[in-house]
């Protein structure tokens, strides 16, 4: 059991589902796991799209990175579908992070903490959060 507000946990999932299924093609598998990790749940939705570039991955969740990209673009899209995920994610206390095979497939992850974590624990359960945050 997790403690967040279910219309945002929505949206965020909203938003990796349908990254996924732009990226993946026609033909393309899209899969989405829950998995409990301990004192977190982790969500991972993974396509099998081409493989985001290092470069690009460092920046998706990067509010003013992908704004000054739309500004540079002619594409309608805004991408800051991403960077307020990562917000809302962040605000549960939770992690995003996004992570690219070699030339295909990507997965896109987050973690919330669970309900009723004892407060000997909490600090163990930051640490973690915070290891999981430096992917991102």
């Amino acid at each position: 059991v997790v403690n967040a507000d279910y219309d945002r946990i929505v949206q965020v999932l909203t938003n990796l589902i349908n990254n996924a299924i732009k990226s993946a093609p026609s033909n393309g598998c899209i899969n989405v796991r829950v998995e409990d990790s301990g004192n977190q749940i982790t969500v991972e939705v993974q396509d099998d799209g081409p493989s985001i570039g290092r470069d690009e991955i460092d920046k998706i969740f990067n509010l003013s990175a992908q704004t000054k990209r739309q500004l540079c673009s002619d594409k309608e899209d805004l991408a800051l579908g991403l960077p307020i995920a990562k917000q809302l994610v962040e605000m549960h206390g939770g992690c995003i992070w996004a992570e690219s095979g070699d030339e295909r497939g990507n997965s896109f992850c987050f973690t919330l903490p669970k309900s009723g974590i004892q407060e000997e624990t909490a600090s163990a359960v930051v640490k973690e959060r915070e290891n999981l945050c430096l992917r991102s």
